[in-house]
C-alpha cells in the first residue's frame, strides 16, 4: 500500500513514519516484445491512482479476487501465528494498524469499482473465507465463473511430511501448520456472521491479557464496518 494512503485510511494507536512510495517504472515489456527485439524499449513513469504501489495498468490486466475474513478471527490468527513464527510482533508496532485492519481491501475494490468503462470492465470478486471454507459448492461455483474446469479443484491432499517442512523455516512453518497438518478442507461448526464479537473479545483478553486484548479489542471494532461493507459485496 502507497504509505501516505495508509496514515490517511487506517486508524493507528502508535506514531507512524510515512516512508516514501516506490518509484514503479513502466518498461513497456508487451510494446517492446512485439516490436524489433534489438530496439530500446522506453521507459517512462507508471500512471498510479490506486491505493497500491503498483502501476494502474498492472492491476486492470487481471481479474481481481479479494479474500476477506471476519475481524474477530483473522486479527489472533495472524497474532498467534506471528509469534509461533517467531516474529518481532507487537501492538505497538507501526504495521499492526495495517495488519489488523480490512480498510486496504476496500480501498482496492473501491477503486477497482470506480475505474470500470465500457471498454474495460473488469469483473471484482470479493470472497468471504467463511463461504470459500463452509459453503458445498461454492467453490464449483466460482470456479464455472471464472472459467476454469471444476476437475482441478482439490479438496483433499497429503499431510506435508517431518523432511518437507524441515527446511522452511519457523515463519512458513507456521503460517502453513494448519494446512500442513490437514488432509483436506476443515469446515467450521459455527458460521462466521454467527459470532458473538463482544464473547470473542472477552476470550482474546483471557487469553493474551488485557493490554493485548483490548488492542485487539479495538482493531475488532474498527475493522467491521469494512467487513460488512464487504460481505455485502461478496460472491454468492
Amino acid at each position: 500500500m502507497d504509505p501516505k494512503i495508509v496514515k490517511r485510511n487506517i486508524p493507528s494507536d502508535v506514531p507512524r513514519t510515512v516512508k516514501s512510495c516506490p518509484v514503479v517504472v513502466d518498461r513497456n515489456v508487451s510494446s517492446s516484445i512485439a516490436s524489433d527485439l534489438h530496439d530500446s524499449p522506453t521507459f517512462s513513469p507508471a500512471a498510479r491512482t490506486n491505493p497500491t504501489v503498483l502501476p494502474d495498468s498492472f492491476l486492470k490486466s487481471m481479474t481481481p479476487l479479494i479474500l476477506f475474513r471476519h475481524p474477530a478471527l483473522m486479527i489472533p490468527s495472524f497474532y498467534r501465528a506471528a509469534q509461533k513464527g517467531k516474529m518481532e510482533i507487537s501492538i505497538y508496532d507501526e504495521d499492526w494498524p495495517l495488519n489488523a485492519s480490512l480498510r486496504w481491501l476496500r480501498l482496492v475494490y473501491d477503486w477497482y469499482v470506480s475505474n470500470r468503462t465500457e471498454e474495460r470492465a473488469t469483473p471484482v470478486i470479493v470472497i468471504d473465507s467463511d463461504d470459500l471454507i463452509n459453503s458445498p459448492g461454492f467453490s464449483s461455483h466460482l470456479l464455472a465463473s471464472l472459467g476454469f474446469d471444476e476437475q482441478h479443484l482439490l479438496t483433499s491432499w497429503e499431510q506435508k511430511s517431518e523432511a518437507y517442512r524441515a527446511d522452511k523455516g519457523y515463519m512458513v512453518n507456521s503460517f502453513k501448520s494448519t494446512l500442513w497438518d490437514s488432509k483436506g478442507i476443515i469446515r467450521s461448526e459455527r458460521r462466521d456472521y454467527e459470532i458473538d464479537v463482544t464473547a470473542e473479545q472477552e476470550k482474546l483478553r483471557a487469553e493474551f491479557g488485557n493490554e493485548v486484548g483490548n488492542s485487539m479489542a479495538r482493531y475488532i471494532d474498527l475493522a467491521m464496518g469494512d467487513y460488512h461493507y464487504l460481505r455485502e459485496r461478496r460472491f454468492h
